[in-house]
């Protein structure tokens, strides 16, 4: 995901009763690597996912 914010995001772990910010416990669950990759104008949020193997 790309977007015009140079803010890197934060993985939190929100309470049960909110209702935002599990996007990146999500993707941190699910991936076997994941980063930020800052450009001039904006960032790119990357994830790599293990195949079929665990690879």
């Amino acid at each position: 995901m790309t977007d015009q914010s140079r803010v890197r995001p934060v993985l939190r772990c929100p309470d049960e009763e909110e209702t935002k910010g599990r996007g990146l416990l999500l993707v941190s669950a699910l991936a076997v690597d994941w980063g930020t990759d800052l450009h001039t104008i904006g960032k790119t949020v990357w994830a790599h996912l293990a195949d079929e193997a665990g690879t």
